[in-house]
Formats: structure tokens, sequence, C-alpha cells
């Protein structure tokens, strides 16, 4: 094997190198010392002296420890009567209760005691008129909540109270509601494919075959409050009924009332055709409760 014939670096560094890392190093130790020096000064204002110090400690110490004996000296012993002893009630039990009825009165087994009767004593309302001189007999009420002694009141009789009667109204026929044209339902309520327009729409109401010219009856009786033409209904009206419904008959080719006019259940109100859109002849008969479409088969 070859040697390594090149010169070796030498492990420590030279003289002259060495004297500056130490004369770095004790420039700052150098800087170090001072800073504290200049601190130092500034610390000594701030905290206060060990003898100061001192003092206030011993001052707390004498002032607690007299104020410890002061009070200690001032305390006055609790006698025996300042206790309040509790003692538990015994609510169920009623031999507590009959040590404080007087001598004079007897419990009896049946329930009542012997009450002697004195001059002037108030009767009460309900007693018979006894002989003077005898002994009356009045029922007791032992109440376990209260320890209460006395005779039992007489119960006062019940006294109902009439309520006026209530005048009832005569009862009011209703109309069942009948169908406009009689014919077959050939689209009914719902969702459903516009005969016309082939698309998926909610229809409101039903529609009845009926042939052009036939007289379209009221449903109900009520008012007409709408006789009009719209592009898709065509001429329609509209009638107003007493308990909130509304009905409305669509497609007309004619109508023989007007908006205002009373109908009665069954008139001739127009008659059934195509005006508007329509793929044939047929009566669009809508009911509206409320605000609210309804099915008008719910109704029949």
């Amino acid at each position: 094997m070859e040697k390594n014939t090149g010169k070796r670096r030498p492990k420590t560094s030279s003289p002259t190198r060495r004297e500056s890392l130490v004369s770095n190093v004790k420039s700052k130790l150098d800087a170090s010392v001072q800073r504290v020096r200049a601190i130092l000064p500034s610390l000594k204002n701030t905290i206060p002296s060990l003898r100061d110090i001192t003092i206030l400690v011993a001052l707390t110490v004498i002032a607690f420890a007299s104020g410890f004996f002061v009070g200690r000296e001032t305390q006055e012993p609790m006698l025996p009567g300042d206790f309040v002893s509790i003692q538990e009630i015994d609510t169920q039990d009623t031999s507590s209760l009959t040590a404080r009825v007087p001598e004079d009165i007897v419990r009896q087994d049946t329930g009542a005691v012997r009450i002697p009767e004195t001059e002037g004593a108030m009767r009460k309302e309900g007693e018979s008129q006894d002989v003077p001189g005898k002994e009356t007999i009045a029922t007791q009420a032992f109440t376990g909540d209260t320890g209460v002694v006395g005779p039992v009141p007489a119960k006062a009789p019940e006294v109902k109270q009439e309520t006026p009667r209530q005048e009832t109204a005569a009862p009011t026929t209703k109309e069942k509601m009948i169908l406009p044209v009689q014919g077959r339902i050939v689209s009914g309520f719902g969702w459903r494919k516009h005969p016309v327009y082939q698309d998926w729409r909610y229809h409101t109401g039903i529609d009845i075959g009926a042939v052009e010219g036939t007289p379209v009856k009221a449903a109900l009786s009520g008012k007409v409050v709408q006789s009009e033409t719209a592009r898709e209904l065509g001429l329609y009206i509209v009638i107003e009924h007493p308990n909130g419904i509304r009905t409305k008959y669509a497609h007309l080719t004619s109508s023989s009332v007007k908006r205002g006019d009373q109908v009665k259940q069954g008139q001739i109100i127009g008659q059934a055709g195509t005006s508007g859109v329509t793929s044939g002849p047929y009566l669009h008969f809508e009911v509206v409760s409320g605000d609210k479409a309804t099915d008008p088969e719910g109704f029949l």
C-alpha cells in the first residue's frame, strides 16, 4: 500500500489565533461585568433594605398576636341554656294530642266526647235544643298536623248553581253539493299531463265531459262574484257560498247570470262548451275551500 506522504495539518491552531480568541472572550466578560454594575445601583434604589423588611414582619406578627389574645379574653362562654333542642314531631302519633285535651273532656269509643254545657254558650246551627243541665254530645275532630281538638261543624248543604239555559238556534239544513252537469269525468284532480300542451301540470279541478250547449247548474246556492273571460279558462263563473266555499265553472259558451246575482242550487247559470284552451267539449269544475283548491269529488 502506498503511504500518504503529504504534510499533516497541525492539531492546534497558531499562537496568534489563540491570543485573538482569548482577547475576544475577555472583552465579552468585561462588557457583561459593566452591565451588571450598571444594573445594581438601580436595583438598590427599588428593593427595600433587609432591615425594613424585618421591621415590617415583626410588626405584623405583634398585631396578629395581640388581636388573637384580646378576642379570646372578651369571648363569653356559652351556657347550656343557650342551646336549642330540636325534637322530631311525629304527625302520625295521636297520643301527644290526647294529652292536651282537658280532663273534663273524655274521649268515647264511638269517636264522640261529652262536653258540659254552660249557660250562655252559643249553640251552633243544626244542634237540637236540649234540656238545660244535661250534657250534649258533639263529635270531635283530631288532626295530626295541627293538634286541634274541637267539634266538627255541620256540613252546609251544597247549593247547586243553576246554569242559564242556552238558547240553541234552529238547525239549518245543509245542502249537499251536486254535479253541475251529468257526464263522465274525463280528467281528475291533481297532477296530470295537459291534453293540449302535453306537459305535466297540477289540475285544480275536474273535467266533466258534456255536449256543447249542455245547461250548467249551480252546485250550491250562493252569490255570483265573477263572470269573466280568461285565455285558458275561457268564459268562467265563480259562485261564493255561505259556508266559505267557492265553486268555479269554466269553458262555457254562454252565461245566464251576472256578477252580484243570487242563485239557488240547481239553477241554470250557463252552457258548457269549448271556450279557452280545451281538447274538446267539457266543463271544468273547481272547488276552492278558503284559499286552497280541493278535490270536488270529496264533496259529492
